[in-house]
């Protein structure tokens, strides 16, 4: 079962906006650096899904 890009991204987004939020929350500064160190990974993954999703609408022809 194929899931849609648009939603992967979406969530992507949501995990990295919560993991922004937990860290101000934590005091210790190691595990406050390695949350904002996943924050960023789920954003360039949500950036990377939604990059090839308009790449593929730019290579796909309209059709009459």
């Amino acid at each position: 079962m194929e899931t849609d890009p648009e939603a992967t991204a979406s969530q992507y987004r949501r995990e990295a906006e919560h993991l922004r939020h937990a860290v101000e929350m934590i005091e210790d500064a190691r595990l406050r650096a390695q949350l904002l160190s996943i924050a960023r990974q789920y954003d360039a993954a949500a950036g990377s899904i939604e990059q090839e999703r308009r790449l593929r609408l730019i290579e796909t022809p309209a059709r009459p």
